[in-house]
C-alpha cells in the first residue's frame, strides 16, 4: 500500500514538473464542430486584457486533496505546492496519518526529490525534463500551471484568437501546438500543449474560481498525461490558498538517504 501511494507520488511529482511522455496527440475538431467567430476588439486589446488579468504574486502557498492515478492504480494523499515567483517551487506529498512520503524543491536551474520511503535523494538538472517534453516547457511553466496563469510565451499576436463560443487561442511555437481557453474574465480555463513529432500531450483545466485576498484564483486542477499503455492523472482541490504571505521551504538530506543522480 506505502508503496503504491510512493509510486503515485513521485509520477505526481514528474508529471507537475512538465516530465509528460504521452502518445495522444490534440487533434484538431471535425468540420461543422466548432463554429469560430471573430473575436470582440483588436488581437492586441485581447492580448492586453488576458495578461492584464493574470494573477500577480511574490508567494503562493496552497494544501490541496490530490487524487494520483497511474492507470488502475489510485491513491488520496495531501499536497503542499509553495512558490516563490520565479525562484522556488516546493511541494511535499503526506499520506495516511500524515507520513511524508516524498518531497520535491524544483528551482529554474534543479530539480530535487526525497524519496522517504526508500531513503533516496535525486538531484537533477530542470534540462532533464527536456528528454520527455519540449524544450519550451521551463520553470515559469511550471509556475504558470499551478497558479492558473496563461503561459506568457503563448499568448503572442502571433497566436489565432476566435470564440467557440469561449474565449479561445490557439497557435504553435516552435514543435509545440497549443491550445487555450478562457473564462469571461480572461482566467484560463483549460491549457494543452502537445510535441506531434515526440508523440507529447498534456492537458490542464481549471474550475472553481475564487477571490482570495482580492485575487481570482482556480480551487480546482486537474493534470492529464496520456500514454499509449499509461495513464497519469493528478486531480488537486486547492482548499486553502495564500497569497503573499511568508513561507518556507525546508529541504535537507540527511546520511540515510541514497544519493541518485
Amino acid at each position: 500500500m506505502r508503496r503504491n501511494i510512493l509510486t503515485n507520488s513521485l509520477a505526481a511529482i514528474l508529471l507537475i514538473t512538465g516530465i509528460s511522455c504521452a502518445k495522444k496527440i490534440v487533434t484538431p475538431p471535425a468540420s461543422g464542430q466548432v463554429v469560430k467567430k471573430s473575436v470582440t476588439g483588436t488581437k492586441a486589446e485581447t492580448i492586453n486584457a488576458i495578461n492584464a488579468s493574470q494573477l500577480v504574486f511574490e508567494t503562493f502557498s496552497v494544501r490541496a486533496k490530490a487524487d494520483l492515478a497511474i492507470g488502475n492504480n489510485k491513491n488520496d494523499v495531501t499536497m503542499h505546492i509553495r512558490i516563490k515567483k520565479d525562484q522556488a517551487i516546493w511541494v511535499s506529498i503526506t499520506a495516511i496519518a500524515g507520513i511524508e512520503v516524498a518531497r520535491a524543491l524544483i528551482t529554474p536551474d534543479s530539480i530535487k526529490i526525497l524519496n522517504r520511503i526508500e531513503s533516496i535523494y535525486v538531484k537533477k538538472p530542470f534540462s532533464y525534463v527536456h528528454e520527455f517534453t519540449n524544450k519550451q516547457i521551463n520553470f515559469k511553466t511550471l509556475q504558470s500551471l499551478l497558479t492558473g496563469n496563461a503561459i506568457s510565451e503563448l499568448v503572442t499576436e502571433k497566436a489565432d484568437i476566435v470564440s467557440t463560443p469561449v474565449l479561445q487561442l490557439n497557435g504553435t511555437l516552435e514543435k509545440l501546438t497549443y491550445s487555450m481557453l478562457f473564462t469571461d474574465h480572461k482566467k484560463v480555463s483549460q491549457v494543452r500543449i502537445s510535441d506531434a513529432a515526440a508523440g507529447q500531450d498534456l492537458k490542464v483545466n481549471y474550475g472553481d474560481y475564487a477571490i482570495v485576498s482580492g485575487k481570482e484564483v482556480p480551487q480546482m486542477i486537474s493534470i492529464r498525461s496520456l500514454a499509449a499503455k499509461k495513464q497519469i492523472a493528478v486531480d488537486l482541490v486547492y482548499n486553502k490558498i495564500d497569497i503573499d504571505t511568508p513561507i518556507d521551504m525546508p529541504f535537507s538530506v540527511s546520511k540515510r538517504f541514497t544519493i541518485k543522480n
